[in-house]
């Protein structure tokens, strides 16, 4: 196995960030010899159940987490949530 673990995914259920189907993850991690893989999907853990079991059925440790944004706080760049024009916008996108 790689030493390589990718720690942050965005799958189908991060809505406005990918298109990147669980079992499609799951699979090409363990096609390319993947110990464990993570997701982090955006403001929600919908995936969770799905990833779990796709995961340990192919003997890949699954790591859950997730990319939460606040209120009140800045985006993180790189987030496609981020690219909306003006403050106000990034508010009702949020």
């Amino acid at each position: 196995m790689t030493a390589f673990v990718h720690l942050r995914l965005h799958t189908e259920y991060s809505i406005i960030d990918s298109t990147l189907r669980v079992d499609d993850a799951v699979a090409c991690a363990a096609k390319d010899g993947q110990g464990a893989l993570a997701i982090t999907d955006l403001n929600n853990l919908f995936a969770t159940v799905k990833f779990y079991k796709a995961a340990r059925g192919k003997g890949i440790k699954p790591i859950i987490g997730a990319e939460v944004l606040l209120e009140g706080m800045p985006m993180p760049p790189g987030t496609a949530s981020n690219t909306a024009a003006t403050p106000a916008d990034r508010k009702s996108v949020v």
